[in-house]
């Protein structure tokens, strides 16, 4: 079992089955808070310096678009320097940011769900082995219940994360 997983068929590369999807997700972009100007990516001024992970969807979008992209292998070294003032932004998951923002809340950080208007968003599900339907099925009554309930959106909410209906 593997959360968190994105729910395309077609970006899988291991022979798995996908639950229903129970979160919305992309790439958030992660500002200081003094920073209200910045609402989309087409905000950043071409001058700014966006932490990326190495050969991401991000890092390769931002750089088409003649931004000024900075390379990271870890997203918490990102925010890190995002903190620190060492970049201006940076294109980390929404969980990363959130949980840092709960955790250090004098940091002075924000995130905006920038990827709302892009091509980077995309529907997060559990993978399971395809040989187990009915662990496929168990899942999925489980993930409904949690989803109706709010229990899912409680245990986001624990840890600064929003919750977001796919």
């Amino acid at each position: 079992m593997l959360l968190d997983t994105i729910a395309d068929p077609d970006v899988q590369r291991m022979p798995v089955k996908l639950s229903h999807a129970y979160q919305k997700s992309g790439v958030a972009l992660a500002l200081r808070s003094g920073d209200a100007t910045v609402r989309t990516f087409e905000d950043i001024a071409p001058n700014q310096r966006v932490g990326v992970m190495v050969n991401s969807l991000a890092s390769k979008l931002l750089g088409q678009r003649g931004l000024r992209t900075v390379p990271y292998v870890f997203e918490t070294d990102m925010v890190i320097d995002l903190a620190n003032g060492e970049i201006d932004a940076c294109a980390v998951s929404p969980a990363t940011i959130a949980y840092y923002t709960v955790i250090h809340p004098g940091a002075g950080l924000r995130y905006i769900h920038a990827y709302d208007s892009e091509p980077e968003r995309w529907n997060l599900a559990v993978a399971l082995r395809r040989s187990d339907d009915p662990l496929l099925d168990a899942v999925n009554t489980a993930l409904d219940k949690l989803i109706e309930e709010g229990t899912l959106a409680r245990i986001y909410a624990r840890y600064g994360i929003d919750y977001r209906r796919p």
